[in-house]
């Protein structure tokens, strides 16, 4: 048989459903030359095959992601020391993750993205000192983040979201200043406060905590998130103010602060973010008039101020024009407006 160097058959229409169809597979493991196999983006379904952890040559990229494979990872995965790029994401692997997985150090690149796998994140993917990215999310994981993953000095996006993971966030993972891209550890039951450590995050673009059990006060430092494009900290048990730090994120385009208890009014700082397009402040306890500096704003496309306590005038110009593009309900103490808000139409007493 011709051992191929690549074999890239990806985005395609291929089948596989038994034994039978996998055969192929079983054939190129004992090709001594083979580098790069891909098979994502297909139809490949069935349980994925146990040899698939038996390639013989040096094989730098396995990618075998937007399948309809089930079973599980196969323990032997670990013996591909020369992976430097691992994909299964998007198809129905169940099971662990093999703590093998972690002997890889020349792993770059590794997702299993959208499966049903479950137990801990391997203690041993703190020795992945090569690793760029790292995508866990849309599983079942449970347990804590293991606090050497901040030893991945290289990282440049860890995403962890839709998971069962629980307890506080590592400190050193806010310590990661390679992180270039995104921290995405959404939706979770995480626990505790955000750390000083934050700031670190100096390179970061896209840091989402949000729709966890994180409390305490939003961190002065998050000014120090200088790249940060989209801060989503809603859904969590935040209290306290916004703090005027955040007028320092001047490339920030979007920033949730959804359905937490924060009070205080709405920033004057946020002025000095002039590409702020998408703001969201509903559900806390936020009080006081709607600064004009909303409404001058030539880059805010979408606002939602509702439910808090807020009072005043409701401006008419800028993204306020479009009534479809703001919500201010539950803030009783509002009025005027556009007529399509339904406000009380008499000038408010407070000055806005």
């Amino acid at each position: 048989m011709l051992c191929p160097v690549s074999v890239e058959l990806d985005s395609n229409m291929l089948q596989a459903e038994d034994d039978v169809d996998w055969e192929f597979l079983r054939h190129l493991t004992n090709c001594t030359r083979l580098k790069t196999l891909d098979i994502s983006d297909n139809a490949f379904g069935g349980v994925l095959p146990s040899f698939v952890a038996n390639f013989t040559g040096p094989l730098n990229n396995l990618l075998m992601g937007r399948n309809r494979m089930s079973g599980v990872i196969p323990p032997g995965i670990g013996n591909l020391l020369d992976l430097g790029a691992l994909e299964f994401a998007e198809n129905n692997l169940h099971g662990v993750i093999p703590e093998d997985i972690g002997g890889l150090r020349n792993l770059k690149y590794f997702s299993l993205d959208e499966n049903l796998l479950s137990g801990g994140i391997p203690p041993s993917f703190g020795n992945l000192s090569e690793q760029l990215t790292l995508v866990l999310s849309n599983n079942r994981l449970n347990g804590s983040i293991p606090e050497n993953l901040g030893s991945l000095q290289k990282l440049t996006s860890m995403k962890l979201s839709s998971n069962r993971l629980t307890g506080a966030i590592p400190e050193v993972i806010f310590s990661l200043s390679s992180l270039t891209d995104s921290l995405v550890i959404s939706d979770n039951y995480l626990s505790g406060i955000l750390p000083p450590q934050i700031g670190n995050l100096k390179h970061a673009t896209t840091l989402d905590l949000s729709r966890n059990n994180l409390s305490g006060q939003v961190p002065r430092a998050l000014g120090d998130c200088a790249s940060l494009v989209s801060l989503a900290l809603d859904d969590n048990y935040f209290t306290g103010s916004i703090p005027p730090s955040i007028g320092d994120l001047k490339g920030l385009s979007v920033l949730n602060f959804t359905r937490n208890a924060l009070s205080g009014t709405v920033p004057q700082e946020l002025r000095k973010i002039h590409g702020l397009q998408k703001l969201y402040l509903a559900h806390n306890n936020l009080s006081g008039a709607i600064p004009q500096l909303l409404a001058n704003s030539s880059a805010l496309v979408e606002l939602d101020l509702s439910y808090n306590h807020l009072d005043g005038e409701v401006p008419s110009y800028g993204v306020f024009s479009n009534a479809s593009r703001i919500s201010v309900i539950g803030n009783d103490g509002l009025c005027g407006g556009v007529a399509e808000l339904k406000l009380p139409p008499y000038v408010c007493s407070q000055a806005v």
